[in-house]
């Protein structure tokens, strides 16, 4: 009752972490309208990205998430799952950098109803949707929209999946 009405949340302002990491012990995990930015500024490559080790059964969903673009080689991935599986990611706007996930022993990572955009990246040569080519990981991409600038590389390694997604290049 101390809280301004509605008295539902002390601070209605939204909610901005540089970075976000699932780890051993996350199991079950479910994280819905975060912000991931990388707020600082200081454009590290491991700043201002989703992070799963070790875990299985987490769902990211309805999130923002921009991460840093700290060198001219992209930066760092928006995603990245290592010894992961039965993850989702799903609603979500990324803007990205190139690529959009690394996977590392990771399977059943399902990538689904996203949003990704990159204007951004003025080395942009390609999209790499998984950097890397792990035989041991496994990711479906489904009903996603990418909107970005690519010269054509279009690498999706290790997908097991790529169905219905529009892809919006621009110059």
């Amino acid at each position: 009752g101390q809280n301004a009405q509605p008295s539902t949340q002390a601070n209605t302002a939204e909610s901005i972490v540089n970075l976000i990491v699932f780890n051993t012990g996350s199991q079950g995990s479910i994280v819905s309208g975060l912000h991931i930015k990388d707020s600082a500024n200081d454009q590290s490559i491991l700043n201002s990205r989703a992070q799963f080790y070790n875990t299985n059964n987490v769902t990211l969903s309805r999130c923002e998430i921009e991460p840093a673009l700290a060198s001219n080689d992209g930066g760092g991935e928006a995603l990245y799952f290592s010894n992961s599986s039965n993850i989702t990611v799903e609603q979500c706007d990324i803007l990205c950098p190139v690529p959009i996930l690394r996977l590392s022993s990771s399977t059943s990572v399902m990538i689904s109803n996203n949003l990704f955009f990159n204007f951004t990246n003025p080395w942009a040569e390609g999209f790499d949707f998984q950097r890397g080519n792990d035989v041991n990981s496994s990711y479906t991409f489904k009903n996603n929209t990418v909107y970005a600038r690519f010269g054509g590389v279009f690498d999706g390694a290790q997908c097991q999946l790529f169905e219905n997604n529009i892809i919006l290049t621009v110059d």
